[in-house]
């Protein structure tokens, strides 16, 4: 018959479990989602914020052949700045040539926000003038690229059975 020694089988127990466990946890390789890298690649850094200005705007009706529409210089020199704070506030404010002089400058404001695969972005908040872009879409726009000094954006409207496909280009200030 064998005999165990409880106290000591118990020791001897404890310390393999201890062992077991400690060498076999392995700590996993974060890798931030989509949403994560695309925010700091529109906003910065926590805490910090990004000025983009609109370079170009392009519209297709159905499949048709993106044609670049006509976008006055007083919105082409606008800034729209991403902040990545706690609240992600979005601002775009005209530039340095007013498109109507009795318009506010804050042309639109609110938040933003990348949804979790980062391929989609939503501006919410209000446009105070004729001029804004992202509130008046009143839905996620499509990130088709976005680099730390461009972003591309696509958005479609469907209209009387007709679809219109727009992209906006911006570029770092």
């Amino acid at each position: 018959m064998i005999r165990f020694h409880t106290p000591r089988v118990i020791a001897i127990s404890g310390i393999a479990l201890f062992a077991m466990i400690a060498f076999s946890c392995k700590k996993d390789d974060v890798t931030p989602v989509g949403a994560q890298s695309n925010g700091i690649l529109l906003a910065g850094n926590k805490g910090s914020s990004k000025t983009w200005q609109l370079t170009a705007f392009t519209g297709a009706v159905g499949g048709g052949t993106p044609q670049n529409l006509s976008v006055d210089a007083c919105v082409l020199d606008n800034n729209f700045v991403f902040s990545n704070n706690d609240l992600q506030r979005f601002e775009h404010s005209e530039g340095s040539t007013k498109c109507d002089a009795a318009d506010s400058t804050i042309v639109e404001d609110g938040s933003w926000a990348f949804t979790l695969d980062g391929k989609k972005l939503l501006v919410d908040g209000t446009g105070y003038s004729g001029q804004y872009l992202f509130t008046s879409i009143g839905r996620p726009v499509d990130i088709i690229t976005l680099t730390d000094v461009s972003m591309k954006v696509g958005f479609s409207i469907a209209f009387n059975g007709t679809t219109y496909n727009y992209t906006m280009t911006f570029t770092k200030k």
